[in-house]
This record gives structure tokens, sequence and C-alpha cells, in this order.
């Protein structure tokens, strides 16, 4: 092995985990994946029958109309939804290490498992420009970043559509959403949201990206200012949706 290569390889070791982040398996230094090929195959992507306007997994009486509850109440604001994988076992994990431990070297693999997805659906219509759902100014500063423009910049490099990322402003802190009900988060999110350049919105088609789906409020929030800014359609996607929520009324 060269000097350059040698020295590329130790960098490589410092920066990426050389063992499995769920196990500690030795991992393949050929693989780019912070995960052993056992634990990778634990990834499970959302199947049908999903809801039809949201994308979310749907459970019991919800599937025969291919509708979730969440939808059929009417104060959906964006026009169709996707979510790739289920927010269990190594996708939360993987989640987890991402956002709280701060481990920004997961953004190669998760946005790279999004964007898997999204080119295997050839029904995701093409949007004109991608907006990440946008952090409070004070839980950027804690975080340091912002982990839905990072599961965008794949997309975007790959369709070749510009992420618009100052444009939809969280303009108000609120509690975390985790551990709310759904009428708890809708009132937690009121609100929380603008857009200060409306012009520069005007007739696009959106794809709106999260991380994670739960109830959807967050993400409707922002699709109700974005719906008032002028814009023409929205669709949602996210990495993953915690899925046994869909089941609750």
């Amino acid at each position: 092995m060269s000097f350059v290569k040698a020295a590329a390889h130790n960098l490589i070791g410092l920066i990426f985990p050389n063992r499995c982040l769920m196990c500690e398996a030795p991992l393949d230094p050929a693989r780019s994946s912070p995960l052993c090929p056992g634990h990778a195959r634990e990834i499970v992507r959302v199947e049908p029958p999903v809801c039809s306007k949201c994308g979310r997994k749907l459970f019991g009486e919800s599937v025969e109309a291919l509708v979730c509850s969440e939808c059929r109440s009417g104060r959906i604001c964006y026009d169709v939804g996707y979510s790739a994988y289920v927010f269990a076992g190594p996708i939360r994990d993987l989640v987890h290490f991402f956002k709280y431990r701060r481990r920004r070297y997961l953004q190669s693999f998760l946005g790279g498992l999004l964007l898997d997805y999204v080119r295997g659906r050839a029904d995701i219509a093409p949007s004109d420009v991608i907006i990440p759902v946008p952090l409070h100014w004070w839980g950027y500063c804690r975080r340091g970043f912002n982990q839905a423009i990072d599961l965008a910049k794949p997309l975007s490099k790959h369709f070749h559509i510009p992420i618009m990322k100052r444009n939809l402003r969280r303009v108000r802190h609120t509690r975390r959403q985790v551990g709310l009900s759904r009428v708890e988060r809708r009132a937690n999110i009121k609100n929380a949201f603008e857009v200060s350049r409306p012009a520069k919105l005007a007739g696009k088609s959106i794809l709106l990206i999260d991380d994670v789906i739960t109830t959807g409020a967050t993400l409707n929030e922002c699709a109700r200012v974005l719906k008032q800014a002028g814009v023409s359609r929205i669709t949602i996607l996210t990495l993953a949706q915690a899925t046994g929520l869909a089941a609750k009324p």
C-alpha cells in the first residue's frame, strides 16, 4: 500500500467506525456501512398497505379505505406523502446516533438509504425545489446541524433539484413533540413556521423532507404555510415512520 493510500485509510478509520454500531462486530473496510450485514438486513421498508395520502402504514379498518384516520379528518395540507423505512431497530438507533449523539458521518449512509428508496419509486413526481423541515435557531445551535438538510443532499445531487434552506423558517421555539398526543402535537407546532420570501415559491412544486414522521403534525404545519405562500404542490418525504402510532385512533 502506498503512503498516500495508507494515510487515507487511517484517516477514514478515524472518521468512520470500524465496528457495527449495533453489535460492535468488525466491519469490512470495503463496505460503506455502519452496520454489519446481519443488522443491515434488519432495516425494514414500509410495505403496503399504506395511506394513499400520507404514505403511513395502515392498520385495522383503515386498510379498506386506503386512507388513514388522520388524513380522513380533512386537516391535511400537503398533496401526497411517502415514508421509506420503519422507525425501529437499526433505523431508529442510527437516527438517534445521528441526531442526538452528533455522529454526523451517518448522513451519507442515511441519505443514501433515502435516495435508494426514491430511485425505486417511479410514482414520486419530480419537484422544483427541496425544502428540509427547518430547526429553530436555538435548536440548530444546540445540535450544530439540521438533519433534514443532510438527508436531502444526496437527493439534490442525484436529481439536480436545488435545496432551499432559509425561505421556510421556524420562528417559534417549541417543546419536543416526543410523548405528546396528536392534539397536543398540533397545538404545540401551530404558527411555528413562516415563509420569508413567498414570491420565490409561488407556483412551485415542493419536496418537503424530514427524518421521521409520527403523526405528521410538523410536516402538515409546514405544508400549511407553504400553501399559503402560493406553493402549487407539496410532496412530503421522510426517511422513517413510527408505524405503531398509525394504528391508534
